[in-house]
């Protein structure tokens, strides 16, 4: 999955997945790259959720409990689920290990530590162990552990 900050475009294996039309405003033109790229991301898979929220199996008994009033940890609003504030709800799946590859490994990001991963996907993304994930992932990344042992 990639985006182009400036023409909204996600890509995912070389084809157009979305096209979304956002202009930042003063506060997020002076983001940088990879924090443009990011918000774009949500703002795309703000899009695409609305579109598929009830594929994944445990999201769609979330959105089967959000509807018959059975939490309040969780909301419906215009299709997209949202948990904690206002943080999307990412299912299991592909989105899930686009974010943490996109926080992780574009070139933007360099590689950052599990601090600064967390700190990006928890300002607009919720999902039940991410802390894990994310520690899961870059044990496995083998350019960070390369970068250990040299």
């Amino acid at each position: 999955m990639q985006t182009d900050a400036s023409s909204q475009v996600l890509i995912q294996e070389g084809h157009p997945v979305d096209f979304e039309s956002q202009h930042f405003n003063e506060t997020k033109q002076k983001f940088s790259v990879h924090e443009k790229e990011i918000t774009m991301i949500v703002y795309c898979f703000h899009g695409l959720s609305k579109r598929g929220t009830t594929k994944d199996p445990s999201t769609k008994k979330l959105v089967l409990d959000v509807q018959e009033g059975r939490t309040k940890r969780f909301w419906l609003e215009g299709g997209v689920l949202y948990a904690k504030g206002r943080h999307m709800y990412v299912p299991n799946g592909k989105f899930k290990k686009e974010l943490l590859r996109v926080c992780h490994d574009a070139l933007a990001a360099s590689h950052p530590d599990e601090e600064r991963i967390l700190a990006l996907l928890s300002r607009n993304f919720y999902w039940l162990h991410m802390d894990q994930d994310v520690e899961y992932y870059l044990k496995t990344c083998l350019v960070c552990q390369q970068d250990k042992t040299d």
